[in-house]
């Protein structure tokens, strides 16, 4: 099975076995992959990065944003997933 690999600033979907190995010795399902989109994986990896700490101003000049507004779009919307999984934890707790 070979995982596609994104290089959305050339607009191309490359298949490699190598990127099959990384996806398997990452832990991940290369069965998500198969039909993914190049919209959901872009998304995929800028939500990611985000969440694992890598600054704005990087993911955004990896994502080919034009600006970091864009890529705010992102950490917006991580914000909200944590303040509904916090609130759902506080009405566990309360009960």
């Amino acid at each position: 099975m070979v995982c596609p690999q994104v290089l959305p600033d050339l607009g191309l979907v490359l298949t490699h076995p190598a990127a099959a190995k990384s996806t398997a010795e990452a832990g991940l399902d290369l069965r998500r992959f198969e039909g993914a989109s190049t919209h959901w994986m872009r998304h995929t990896f800028v939500r990611q990065a985000l969440v694992d700490g890598v600054l704005i101003e990087v993911v955004s000049e990896l994502a080919g944003h034009a600006s970091i507004d864009t890529t705010s779009i992102y950490s917006t919307q991580e914000l909200a997933r944590k303040i509904k999984a916090v609130q759902g934890m506080r009405r566990r707790v309360a009960v």
